[in-house]
């Protein structure tokens, strides 16, 4: 039993030091972690997260009632990784919020009174929707609709994020 636990732990322990620890930039060359990584990440912690029940009863069946207190270790394990998912979901956020802060920004420097450059879609609109789109189907591809739907009670730092950007009628 403490060699699967000790497989477990050193899963979740790679995880994090390779996606949020940046080390797969080292390892595997690449230039930057993006909302992919972080959530193919997650996607693999939920997996193991399911498991952990199935596992612990599995060994709980074939324990002695004095050595079934180790089963607390499967408990501990399966927090940590939950603890770990929900530092990518807000790796995930954090990056939602700098672009929104960037398009607040580039937002802020336009003069509305003046008549547009050029007919049809303002660029700043565009960059916008396209970036928006791109995440969403980045994360809505490797994520659970709970965690990807903006309005979701799960995800309530992902809501505040829909209501950032302040609209004047």
């Amino acid at each position: 039993m403490s060699r699967i636990v000790e497989f477990l732990k050193a899963f979740n322990s790679r995880t994090c030091q390779v996606v949020l620890g940046a080390g797969a930039m080292r390892s595997a060359g690449l230039k930057n972690i993006t909302a992919k990584h972080l959530a193919l990440a997650s996607q693999s912690l939920s997996i193991v997260i399911a498991i952990i029940p199935y596992i612990r009863e599995t060994f709980r069946r074939h324990l002695s009632p004095k050595q079934a207190v180790m089963l607390v270790e499967f408990d501990k394990l399966k927090r940590d990784y939950q603890e770990h998912q929900n530092e990518i979901h807000a790796k995930l956020i954090a990056i939602m919020g700098d672009r929104l802060a960037a398009h607040i920004k580039s937002l802020n420097a336009i003069k509305w009174d003046a008549p547009p450059a050029k007919p049809g879609v303002n660029d700043y609109m565009e960059l916008l929707v396209k970036e928006t789109v791109t995440l969403h189907k980045v994360l809505s591809r490797y994520l659970s609709s709970a965690v990807v739907e903006v309005r979701s009670p799960t995800n309530p730092e992902l809501a505040s994020y829909s209501q950032t950007l302040p609209c004047s009628t």
